[in-house]
């Protein structure tokens, strides 16, 4: 049998048979192109038919279609069917209760935060939840306020109302329904009403913008927020919070100031304005702070596995406190300031003022992005526990719609909040009914309790906002354990942070995200470029600086294995820089003061104990790791003994052999760096006959890189693990 090619792309098969008989097949040689044309559908037509049959597929009406969608976009359509009233239901009603009766303080509280009448909180507690229940596909996201939102929402009506030029006699009701035509009022109510006017009109922008990024599926959008961003955002956020609520806890009264540096602007308005406290005020909120702070980690923290739910203190002060200021009259007597009036019953619909929408744009774009990534963040960490998945365009979906038809019902943006949600999962709660039933609870305050709370001192909401920042602000302490992994995020951290607190949010959003992609560049700009070499007599090669820590294989009766192999070795710690003393502390981990040995001047934090790993016998001590072995290994390719079992073995060069690996990708920023670092490495020593690059950290190479390497290059150069 002969195969042969021709030319022109026939293929000439000849089968040779008995009694010399030949049987000649000639055919189109079968290429790529071919088989493709032949046997893949859609190919052979052109990109009109191709682009109509897209069309006419996804667009084309059944059953199988619709319901295939509904699932996709209306979660509830599946998991409702699968739902198992016996296992979920009473712990589903007793989360969702107890986290309704948070919804009710934290609503009213996060409300005045917003610059807005507390029930516009109570609003945004019971509306946008129940859209969330609809389209939302995380089973432990308390949907609401929060602070962080709150507090940009409430920059944002305070900085467009004060440059508002509307006069008081434009708007004759106030928000909440009431003639003030001749109230004496009247500014005060104007003001109100064109906060409220703000606000809605911010929550209709944010939810579009959310649903057009979940249409288009952006929620990758969340990948370039790092957990240092979002973190320090959070941090730097509280502080921001925190200086806000300390006039209504002391009592004074004064306008929020507007734009950038409201930190510094608050602080020093406040201490000009301290001879005006209001001790009845003070007196209440330290009260208040501190029975919330001693119940929640005296009580509910410490006794958490013998409470069934964690006793609700917040909404245990407020009605306490209402009910002395009440009886007591302390408001008339101490001109202490209390919420007011509060309507009863759900608010008529009203589209939001669409003219404003223009000027909140760039507000309505960071309270989007801001929103989702916490959203994100919490609901990534239960759906991991509880072994479920989260769509992150889908959540998109569910804010932008519950955010939309929100705001006609006189509500300000919603977001997730990690301490309700927190409470949500550790109280048992296991689907989102847990939200409808906190949803049912809002609604009975507003339709019959919402007037029992005309009396409550806003020094208490300002209490409860300030005590459940506890976990935002110890968040600071990411800073300390950034700075031992990676120095970069840190950088990162205290940039977002310091533009948070020092400018304002918007601000700091952008300078993390900014110095997130400055680190990148940088770090790949400055790469290191790293002189491999032979690790011992093994055909493991690792940086010339480093040298490992091995096991040698246990003593046997028979032959033992050529000494080149290293097969029988388990290597425990690579890459333990020269230098650095391996000291073995209580329990075979590094003591504090043995971390700070070595030339780097800082502890290892990769993570890993090796030490440990080698078992509590053959573990190495402190007294023999002070001896000539360990501290500062001599020069060699004998390892040296360094414990039972145990041995260190030396990096080495190959003779007129140069390894080296650039750890990063090359490309035209750091194409010359590359190449004075190798022009470095070349240079001195020995002469070099054979180059090898490892390229297995080069993950892309543009023609500028190539160019850099074809300079250096030439018949002694070779690549090793080279990509396409």
């Amino acid at each position: 049998m002969e195969l042969a090619v021709s030319s022109g792309g026939l293929s000439t098969l000849t089968l040779s048979e008995p009694h010399d008989k030949n049987i000649e097949i000639r055919r189109p040689a079968l290429t790529q192109n071919y088989f493709e044309d032949d046997h893949l559908p859609g190919n052979n037509q052109s990109l009109r038919r191709r682009l109509h049959a897209y069309v006419h597929s996804r667009l084309t009406p059944s059953s199988l279609c619709m319901f295939g969608f509904f699932r996709r976009h209306v979660p509830i359509v599946e998991w409702m069917p699968r739902y198992r009233p016996k296992e979920y239901l009473v712990n589903d009603l007793v989360s969702g209760l107890t986290v309704g009766i948070m919804h009710i303080s934290q609503g009213m509280a996060y409300g005045m935060l917003a610059n807005l009448h507390p029930v516009y909180g109570l609003y945004v507690s019971f509306f946008p939840g129940l859209i969330y229940v609809l389209l939302g596909t995380s089973r432990h996201i308390s949907v609401g306020t929060f602070a962080v939102v709150s507090l940009m929402v409430g920059a944002v009506v305070n900085e467009h109302v004060q440059h508002s030029s509307v006069h008081p006699t434009d708007s004759p009701l106030s928000p909440l329904g009431l003639n003030m035509t001749n109230s004496t009022g009247m500014e005060e109510e104007v003001e109100a009403a064109e906060k409220l006017s703000v606000a809605t009109a911010l929550a209709l922008l944010t939810g579009l913008i959310q649903l057009v990024m979940g249409i288009l599926h952006l929620g990758v959008v969340n990948s370039y927020l790092s957990d240092a961003v979002v973190t320090a955002l959070n941090t730097g956020s509280a502080v921001h919070v925190l200086t806000s609520q300390l006039k209504h806890m002391v009592g004074v009264r004064f306008k929020d100031p507007a734009g950038n540096f409201k930190v510094a602007k608050t602080l020093i308005v406040l201490f000009g304005h301290m001879s005006e406290t209001n001790v009845a005020s003070l007196v209440t909120a330290c009260a208040c702070v501190f029975v919330c702070i001693l119940v929640k980690d005296q009580i509910n923290e410490r006794f958490k596995k013998q409470l069934r739910v964690p006793i609700p203190i917040e909404i245990i002060t407020v009605v306490v406190a209402t009910i002395v200021f009440h009886y007591g009259r302390l408001h008339h007597i101490y001109d202490a300031a209390i919420v007011g009036p509060i309507p009863t019953g759900l608010p008529a619909p009203r589209v939001p003022d669409l003219w404003r929408m223009a000027s909140l744009v760039d507000d309505a774009l960071a309270i989007s992005i801001v929103s989702f990534a916490i959203n994100m963040s919490i609901g990534r960490v239960y759906a991991k526990k509880h072994g479920y998945t989260i769509e992150p365009s889908q959540e998109l979906v569910a804010y932008g719609c519950g955010n939309v038809f929100s705001s006609f019902f006189l509500c300000f943006p919603s977001s997730g909040a990690l301490g309700r949600s927190s409470l949500l999962e550790g109280s048992g709660g296991k689907t989102q009914v847990t939200t409808l039933a906190s949803s049912v609870l809002v609604l009975v305050v507003l339709l019959a309790l919402g007037g029992l709370f005309e009396d409550l001192p806003t020094a208490v909401l300002a209490s409860i906002v300030v005590v459940n920042l506890r976990g935002m602000l110890a968040q600071m302490v990411e800073v300390k354990r950034l700075w031992r992994i990676n120095r970069w995020e840190m950088s990162t951290w205290l940039a977002t942070f310091l533009g948070v607190v020092l400018i304002d949010v918007p601000v700091g959003l952008v300078v993390g995200v900014v110095a997130s992609f400055l680190s990148i560049v940088v770090q790949t700009q400055l790469a290191d470029l790293a002189v491999l070499g032979r690790l011992g007599d093994t055909d493991i090669f690792r940086r010339k600086d480093v040298s490992a820590l091995v096991r040698s294989p246990p003593a046997r009766q028979h032959t033992s294995p050529p000494a080149r192999s290293s097969t029988s070795s388990r290597v425990l710690r690579e890459e333990a820089r020269l230098g650095t003393a391996l000291l073995a502390g209580k329990n075979g981990w590094p003591s504090r003061e043995q971390g700070r040995m070595g030339d780097s001047g800082k502890a290892d934090a990769v993570g890993w104990r090796p030490v440990a790993a080698l078992g509590r016998d053959e573990r190495v001590s402190s007294e023999s790791a002070r001896g000539p072995c360990c501290p500062r290994w001599a020069s060699g390719s004998e390892p040296s003994r360094c414990g039972a079992g145990v041995s260190v073995l030396q990096v080495h060069e190959l003779p007129a052999t140069k390894i080296v690996r650039f750890e990063s990708m090359l490309y035209f920023a750091n194409s010359e760096h590359f190449r004075s670092q190798l022009e470095e490495a070349v240079r001195g020593g020995c002469r070099v006959q054979h180059l090898v690059i490892d390229c297995s950290a080069m993950s892309y190479m543009d023609s500028v890189g190539a160019e850099a390497l074809h300079r250096v290059g030439g018949s002694c150069m070779l690549m090793a693990s080279a990509r396409r």
